[in-house]
């Protein structure tokens, strides 16, 4: 996230036209650099200026929002024919959530309470996805509404795009496809994908690359709601799975109580049935783990964790062994197969 200011700039030569770009120095300074380059016959004038603590961001939000009404002059210019009244009442309004924000706990979030220019759209897809009304189901068609959708700049498109690529809905079903998309919204500011992320990789065994998107969004996303566990407790509960088979730490007990009380579901009943000896010092080991999350307190691990990148970035899939060396192996590697 960088911050710095978005401009609308207005040129006696071009009537009509206003340029609408961002900066990270003063608009003063950017105006006299475009007014210096060859071929412009007159200054660049500064119609307006406003700072903004996201300023891509915001950038984004400001050109869907004008391309979606017909604005812009040249595709991938910062051109738009439009009053500078217009752009400015634009402006101001995607400026009007990162105010909000900073009054209440200092995190911007560009996702609500917008003009969005993508909203036609999304209503659009959904009934294309779903079928509503008198429309008739079409994958294709929602997956290409959803697609503007994310040009326009929503986030939400882009997680509904991860969606539909990670259950194969109506489309081959394509995990990188998907994290691409998932990706995108995170980097728009929906963190909730990164549990979906962490899903895909530990379906396909990426432990340690699962673990960092686990770990970022109990961080970024997990920490706005107490009761997350409930709300995406399926992906959470493949992080409990991981730390459990791994005998990790499991480092955020506060947010998984939804995940724990479904796994504990299934482990008591099999405590009574005729089971190994192996079998049941496995599941005891696993029921007492969990019930010692109540506490809300990180469980202690009996082997080393894996080296993790500190920064949390997410590798790229071939940097990684299906199981990577470093990662301490299940114990008695039964746990995942005794509740599949």
């Amino acid at each position: 996230m960088a911050a710095g200011f978005i401009y609308v700039l207005v040129n006696s030569t071009m009537p009509g036209l206003v340029k609408v770009g961002k900066t990270s120095r003063s608009p003063s300074e950017r105006a006299q650099e475009l007014s210096g380059a060859t071929g412009v016959a007159t200054p660049f004038v500064i119609a307006f200026e406003h700072a903004f603590r996201d300023v891509d961001a915001a950038e984004r939000l400001i050109h869907a929002a004008l391309e979606q009404r017909g604005k812009r002059e040249a595709k991938n210019r910062e051109f738009f024919r439009a009053a500078a009244s217009e752009v400015i009442y634009i402006i101001l309004e995607v400026a009007k959530p990162e105010s909000q924000n900073a009054e209440s706990d200092g995190d911007t979030n560009f996702n609500n309470d917008l003009p969005l220019a993508w909203a036609d759209l999304m209503e659009e897809a959904l009934d294309y996805r779903d079928g509503r009304g008198d429309t008739f189901q079409d994958i294709d068609e929602a997956v290409r509404l959803y697609k503007a959708a994310a040009r326009s700049g929503s986030p939400q498109a882009c997680r509904e795009l991860g969606n539909i690529y990670r259950f194969g809905e109506g489309v081959a079903e394509n995990y990188k496809e998907a994290i691409e998309w998932f990706k995108e919204a995170v980097d728009r500011g929906l963190y909730e994908c990164y549990i979906h992320i962490g899903w895909i990789f530990a379906r396909q065994y990426h432990y340690e690359n699962a673990l960092k998107a686990f770990r970022m969004f109990f961080k970024l996303h997990g920490a706005r709601s107490d009761n997350c566990g409930e709300y995406i407790h399926y992906e959470i509960e493949q992080y409990v799975h991981i730390c459990l088979d791994y005998n990790l730490s499991i480092e955020f007990p506060q947010f998984i109580d939804g995940a724990r009380r479904i796994i504990l579901e299934r482990v008591e009943p099999r405590l009574e049935d005729d089971i190994s000896d192996t079998e049941r010092a496995e599941l005891t080991r696993v029921r007492n783990i969990l019930h010692s999350t109540i506490l809300s307190a990180p469980v202690a691990a009996e082997q080393g964790s894996p080296s993790l990148n500190r920064s949390h970035q997410l590798v790229p899939d071939s940097a990684h062994p299906l199981i990577p060396d470093s990662t301490p192996k299940p114990r008695r590697g039964l746990f995942r197969r005794l509740l599949s």
